[in-house]
């Protein structure tokens, strides 16, 4: 198990952001892995033959974006919830769940598609602050459902076969696929919201109807100081069973205010051993920082404060032995700067 787990998460372990002072930071998603034309959706994170759920995470910027890969079916695994990325350029395939309708990332190649009710985490550093915003276009699969129809999804604006009241001309139906965006913080969600609109039908002039094909920035700042991002899809099309209309957005470049006051720690200097840990780990912060009180806050996939430690020393060892399995981040703070990194605990 620990030669898969090293295998699984390689690339993700150690890394080491370091964030300057008043610097906005743009998740673009560039330091992902991938194969041309590819994508990841948390199949690769299953360890354990007797698990039902994969909870992972996978990080750009400021920002930590959950995955749930689901094994609950022995013959159907899937990706049930959270975030998915890939550079996959494709506008003409209906039902893959890994392209977006505007064929590419903005301006780069990879870009991240969200389910319904998708969460972003903000990182120890960006926590309580601001983001600034975020580029948003349609799945694919979206977009060609509203044109075109699929299964038990109608063609957006068309009446065909259903009981309006009032009564509609045939394709002038009042349809709409919306994303709405609000924040957490402190465990709650805020009471301000961003709405964007993936498709309308609503107007008079039929021609002014549209389905976003090209990457839209969205401004968050009125969302103010936040932990956390939430993201809520709804639809005119509603059967029996919930939303016709398939529940998935794309998304790039989520930029995030960071903290004022904060220089720059010499990367050079940090390092954090055994990673995988088993019972406990060491953070060896170098001779610069070895005497400087430091501050290292340790988080969850969730984003929860799991514990904090003072220590004025440079090498600070920590015991996880009490921890659960999975992935942890931790913020190191003192007199130099901040740096963000994780662990694993096998």
């Amino acid at each position: 198990m620990k030669r898969t787990l090293r295998k699984l998460f390689l690339g993700v372990l150690a890394s080491v952001s370091v964030f300057t002072a008043n610097a906005q930071q743009a998740a673009d998603f560039e330091n992902l892995t991938l194969a041309s034309n590819s994508y990841w959706n948390g199949s690769k994170t299953l360890i354990k033959n007797d698990t039902m759920y994969i909870d992972t995470v996978f990080t750009s910027g400021d920002a930590i974006f959950p995955n749930r890969f689901s094994r609950e079916y022995p013959k159907y695994h899937y990706w049930k919830e959270g975030w998915a990325y890939s550079n996959i350029k494709d506008d003409t395939t209906n039902g893959s769940l890994y392209n977006a309708y505007a064929k590419s990332g903005y301006n780069s190649d990879n870009y991240v598609i969200g389910q319904n009710n998708a969460v972003i985490h903000l990182n120890a550093n960006a926590k309580g602050h601001k983001v600034k915003g975020v580029y948003i276009t349609n799945s694919t699969y979206a977009g060609l459902t509203i044109k075109n129809g699929y299964f038990v999804a109608r063609k957006f604006g068309d009446t065909t076969g259903t009981n309006t009241s009032p009564k509609y001309p045939q394709g002038g139906y009042p349809d709409w696929f919306k994303l709405t965006i609000k924040g957490y913080k402190n465990g709650a969600l805020t009471p301000k919201a961003v709405e964007v609109y993936l498709a309308d039908y609503r107007f008079d002039d039929n021609s002014k109807d549209y389905i976003l094909k090209t990457w839209q920035w969205v401004g968050l700042d009125s969302l103010g100081g936040v932990d956390s991002v939430l993201f809520t899809l709804t639809s005119s099309d509603v059967g029996s069973f919930g939303m016709n209309t398939p529940a998935f957005f794309c998304i790039d470049n989520f930029t995030t205010e960071s903290p004022t006051g904060i220089a720059k720690m010499n990367i050079g200097e940090v390092k954090l051993y055994p990673n995988p840990a088993s019972d406990n780990f060491t953070i060896d912060l170098g001779a610069e920082n070895a005497n400087s009180a430091s501050t290292i806050d340790i988080y969850d996939l969730s984003g929860k404060l799991i514990e904090t430690h003072v220590e004025n020393s440079q090498r600070i060892n920590l015991s996880v032995a009490e921890y659960q399995a999975g992935v942890y981040f931790v913020s190191i703070k003192n007199s130099n700067g901040v740096i963000n990194t994780r662990f694993i605990k096998e």
